[in-house]
């Protein structure tokens, strides 16, 4: 086949769909995109929640806990301490790979069953309301100590 130009639905912006594509797009059961790659970049992350927050309780511990992912989703959620705990690894919840299903459905199943963190955050104590942030107590102390010299 040959290099295809479309046009995005959304953006109505072209695109070009490179012969070497259409192989992989029929070998994963996929459609053709309709949407060019900035486009479908957004989609992507568009499940992304990162700044409200739900009451849920931890699906390991059962404690009460600040998430990222509202109750009714499908996901396993757990607790910070319990998803950074040692009791528990990847191969837990692996699958084995059927290559005679869709990929994409053994992924979703994979994807609802793998546990995901409430919250992420790296050594910020104190705060049940930090996502996506790293040493917050520490940048706190920091900056106070340079403020008061």
């Amino acid at each position: 086949m040959e290099a295809q130009k479309k046009i995005c639905q959304n953006c109505k912006n072209g695109f070009i769909i490179e012969p070497d594509d259409f192989s992989f797009y029929e070998k994963m059961e996929v459609n053709i995109p309709k949407l060019c790659p900035n486009c479908r970049a957004i989609l992507r992350l568009s499940f992304r929640n990162e700044r409200v927050f739900y009451k849920r309780k931890c699906d390991k511990c059962g404690t009460d806990v600040v998430s990222m992912y509202s109750p009714n989703k499908p996901f396993t959620v757990w607790c910070y301490d319990c998803w950074f705990s040692d009791d528990w690894g990847g191969e837990d919840f692996d699958l084995d790979y059927n290559p005679d299903q869709p990929f994409f459905k053994q992924f979703e199943k994979l994807w609802k069953s793998v546990p995901k963190v409430a919250l992420i955050y790296v050594r910020s104590p104190g705060s049940d309301y930090t996502n996506i942030a790293a040493d917050t107590y520490t940048d706190r102390m920091f900056l106070l100590q340079a403020f008061r010299t």
